[in-house]
């Protein structure tokens, strides 16, 4: 054989190991090129041996799955993932349990940076939400120093570490005592009522029944599909309050616009009633959210409203009824379903029921969420449209 054909027989035996390894290898090698697109899905940690583990769940398919073992975050905290797949972001207490911080991590490098561990005082970070840039996250921030609520709903931004507040909440002492002991307002009665009005109260509370200090809380903060607004409720409180009276004195959903900043209360509740979270709806128009009858949080209902027309639009999907007496946890999972706990009247949340409901013919079913023969809430779960 001259040394030309062994050349040309070697380069062909090379050429048919190449197409075999291709070949053999070919589901392996285009699966690794096509890229991950994680939407219409839960995202959260499962509880595993002494820690946890960040999974997804697929409503549609009752369907979890695993992505990646956090052994050192406890399964009370809160996690979400860039839908590439790439990042993921949780929460976890420090050592002393007292502050919440977040992690960001790299899910192939395993590289971590911490965000808002240094703030003084005893304080946490909940409820994680990626944008689309994968630079900044929206979560709530709530100082916990006290038994008051201080709260701020910001935008983390995950390269410089900065953060922007986009709802400030805050409370307000409304008595003092001088240096005789004698009780003093620290607040007029006008100023009380500019505060109540502000967060969309339809009554007058005379400033001796006010209790000794008022405070805002928040709902979770939720992000659009096209990450233009966010929607959240603020409540506001006071500490003290006469038998049968509540403690809510003032309850309304909020719109922020991300372009130009501005925040725009939308709706306000009446009668006591107490807004609890809202999600938006993948139309980037529709909201929805709950409504109790009072701060017990139980008798609550279920709304929708289009935030471009909120009063012609407003009606209720989920009645409250003997066996949906307490519901909460809405999200929007299609365009025209939602999924929500409920609660029969008289059970406590071991026993609450996910259901799936269709808006466009109000037939629901339930989604029957099982790992290993246990019930799953999905709780602390974000969705990902």
């Amino acid at each position: 054989m001259t040394m030309k054909r062994k050349i040309l027989l070697i380069l062909a035996l090379s050429l048919l190991a190449l197409l075999s390894f291709l070949f053999l290898n070919k589901k392996n090698y285009f699966v690794s090129q096509q890229e991950t697109d994680y939407h219409d899905v839960f995202v959260g940690l499962l509880p595993k041996d002494q820690g946890s583990e960040l999974a997804l769940f697929d409503p549609h398919k009752n369907q979890f799955t695993k992505i990646k073992s956090l052994p050192h975050v406890s399964p009370d905290n809160y996690a979400n993932i860039t839908k590439d797949g790439a990042t993921i972001a949780y929460t976890t207490w420090d050592e002393t349990g007292t502050k919440r911080y977040l992690v960001v991590e790299d899910v192939k490098s395993e590289k971590k940076d911490e965000y808002l561990k240094d703030r003084e005082g005893k304080y946490e970070v909940v409820s994680p939400s990626w944008f689309l840039d994968k630079k900044r996250i929206l979560m709530l921030r709530n100082d916990v120093s006290n038994s008051s609520a201080d709260q701020d709903i910001i935008i983390l931004d995950v390269d410089s570490g900065k953060t922007m507040t986009l709802a400030k909440g805050g409370y307000w002492v409304l008595v003092k005592f001088d240096e005789q002991d004698r009780k003093q307002f620290a607040m007029s009665q006008d100023e009380l009522d500019q505060l109540i009005e502000k967060y969309g109260g339809d009554r007058k509370i005379p400033l001796e029944e006010a209790g000794s200090k008022v405070f805002v809380k928040f709902s979770k903060p939720s992000l659009s599909r096209d990450n233009k607004r966010v929607t959240y409720s603020a409540s506001l409180y006071r500490n003290a309050a006469k038998q049968g009276e509540g403690l809510v004195i003032a309850s309304s959903l909020w719109v922020v616009d991300l372009d130009t900043g501005k925040n725009k209360k939308i709706y306000s509740t009446k009668n006591k009633a107490m807004l609890g979270k809202a999600t938006w709806g993948y139309d980037g128009a529709s909201i929805a959210f709950v409504e109790y009858k009072d701060m017990t949080g139980e008798n609550g209902k279920i709304l929708t409203l289009d935030y471009t027309k909120p009063d012609s639009s407003l009606r209720t999907i989920i009645e409250t009824t003997d066996q949906t007496y307490t519901n909460l946890d809405p999200f929007y999972i299609q365009e025209k379903e939602i999924t929500f706990l409920s609660i029969p009247e008289g059970k406590s949340e071991k026993e609450a029921t996910r259901f799936i409901q269709k808006m466009d013919n109000e037939t629901r079913e339930i989604l029957d969420v099982q790992l290993e023969g246990q019930k799953q809430l999905l709780r602390n779960f974000t969705f990902i449209q």
